[in-house]
């Protein structure tokens, strides 16, 4: 993703949108209730970024976390990532998965289920996806934001 704006207006917009964390987000609660209507993200600011994460209502609880970091040299680049227990479910789903795929090609007497690991490894993608939409959506209102103040 390449944001074409001012580094000084994107991580103004940043600082004035985001709800400060003093924990790492990856095992923040980004869930809650009490929503400012000018606060989009939480975010945690460390010597070399900034890491922001879309603040959740805890309908949402299911969705996985993603988290935006913005270095603090290129805030025209961010990255978009899992947190730590997003990467560990896809680590363990994938792995149940190949298990089972595994098992059964090289064991006749096998009798696992692979439509049950499937349907979570696809729900997972789905619920990443859902997740990534909410939070694409709420990264582009703070690019409005950056739009008006430029």
């Amino acid at each position: 993703m390449n944001i074409n704006f001012n580094v000084k207006s994107i991580e103004g917009v940043i600082r004035q949108y985001s709800k400060k964390k003093l924990v790492p987000l990856d095992i923040a609660n980004t869930l809650s209730w009490m929503t400012e209507k000018d606060k989009l993200f939480y975010a945690k600011e460390s010597k070399n970024k900034i890491e922001i994460s879309r603040i959740k209502t805890p309908f949402a609880a299911l969705l996985p976390n993603i988290i935006i970091t913005f270095k603090k040299n290129d805030f025209q680049h961010p990255k978009i990532r899992l947190s730590i227990w997003g990467y560990l479910l896809t680590f363990l789903l994938a792995s149940m998965f190949l298990f089972i795929i595994i098992k059964k090609l090289t064991d006749e007497k096998f009798e696992g289920d692979i439509i049950f690991p499937v349907f979570l490894l696809l729900l997972f993608l789905v619920l990443f996806f859902i997740e990534h939409a909410f939070t694409k959506r709420t990264l582009q209102k703070l690019l409005k934001e950056i739009e008006k103040q430029s």
